[in-house]
């Protein structure tokens, strides 16, 4: 371990087991090859047929019941997904243009986001487009506490500024600066560049589209990098307390949190809905409101959050499985989409407000507006 990382098990740095000549591995066993995945997929909608047949009820002879009514319907969607698949598959045989086929890989896992294959296959299939970011990212991230500054190319400056801020923590988080690129459709490809730490993705870096870039990059840690937990922060966040800091990432490793952050609760018509005005690229946006669901709470993102894995795979899930919902034409609020995940999961968020040094406990000044051991930067 790093000798100025603190002593505690949740800043200790866990390298994964090596195998031949003392090297680390950090790829999957194997390639999952496409027929490997055929094969695990056809077994898992034929598992799945049978267990939902062995829950049909006993009825009297000439009756239906309603459960039996449905069933076929129930598995016409893992039907669907394992032929989607095969014909995706065979139209795309490279993992180059495999991989080009984002939008089509996404449907194919709504039908069935449970194909715990499919997953892995999409994790062989980054390790094929992108290997050695793949490894680089693996070998920052795993098992480690990320620290993700949420920016965009212009501003990257103030992530860096950010990221310097952490320097009282050494080694025992990493940190990513997180950016888009320069187009405005939704992404198409699946894959990524990583330099120096600075995580480039191929997603629109314009604010009405911020939960793509924030949740493309929740994908890639879920299926790739496997951290310990992901602290999301936006780049005008600095550390000035790194104890406090230290102590609030600790009791959430304690008590297994999964989300947290401060706690807002909200309906949709009580909300004002102008957030997101005089900052979206397309001016005809300054004209709707939010178009989407609000979940029960949420953690706000101004404040940053913390995800722990299993909520990063809600988001994952979400992500992958839902494109039509991304692809709105309307402003996405990251912090809510991650609210609506977590929800579904039935994660439950966790509420630092209590945790949160201010100088008045009536109310938060702009600085003090962070998680607990951050600021806010106000000029």
């Amino acid at each position: 371990d790093d000798q100025h990382a603190p002593q505690c098990d949740l800043f200790d740095v866990h390298v994964p087991a090596g195998s031949t000549s003392g090297a680390v591995r950090l790829r999957p066993a194997g390639v999952v090859e496409a027929s490997t995945l055929l094969k695990r997929t056809r077994r898992m909608v034929r598992r799945l047929e049978t267990e939902k047949r062995a829950l049909m009820p006993m009825v009297p002879p000439g009756r239906e019941s309603l459960y039996e009514s449905n069933l076929e319907h129930i598995l016409q969607g893992p039907r669907a997904h394992l032929k989607v698949l095969k014909d995706l598959l065979k139209a795309n045989p490279e993992p180059e243009r495999l991989a080009r086929r984002l939008p089509q890989l996404r449907d194919a896992y709504s039908l069935c986001p449970r194909n715990r294959a499919l997953q892995r296959y999409l994790t062989e299939l980054l390790h094929q487009v992108a290997p050695a970011g793949c490894r680089e990212l693996e070998a920052l991230c795993r098992d480690r506490i990320v620290v993700l500054h949420l920016s965009c190319r212009p501003r990257r400056n103030l992530a860096q500024q950010s990221i310097r801020s952490f320097s009282p923590l050494g080694d025992a988080v990493v940190h990513l600066s997180l950016t888009g690129n320069g187009r405005r459709r939704p992404p198409k490809r699946l894959g990524f560049c990583l330099q120096d730490g600075w995580l480039r993705l191929p997603v629109p870096d314009v604010y009405e589209r911020l939960a793509d870039k924030v949740f493309y990059a929740y994908t890639v840690l879920a299926l790739v990098a496997k951290p310990r937990m992901v602290v999301k922060l936006d780049d005008d966040h600095r550390l000035v307390d790194a104890a406090v800091f230290r102590r609030y990432l600790e009791l959430l490793q304690q008590q297994n949190v999964q989300y947290s952050g401060r706690l807002l609760r909200a309906r949709h018509y009580q909300q004002e809905q102008g957030w997101h005005v005089g900052k979206c690229s397309e001016p005809h946006l300054d004209g709707m409101g939010y178009q989407c669901p609000f979940p029960a709470s949420y953690a706000d993102g101004g404040f940053g959050y913390v995800l722990g894995p299993q909520a990063l795979e809600a988001c994952q899930y979400m992500y992958l499985s839902m494109k039509a919902f991304f692809n709105r034409p309307a402003v996405q609020l990251e912090d809510v989409f991650v609210g609506l995940a977590a929800e579904s999961r039935g994660l439950e968020l966790h509420d630092c407000h209590p945790l949160v040094p201010r100088a008045d406990d009536r109310l938060y000044l702009v600085e003090e507006a962070a998680l607990p051991g951050l600021a806010r930067r106000t000029a």
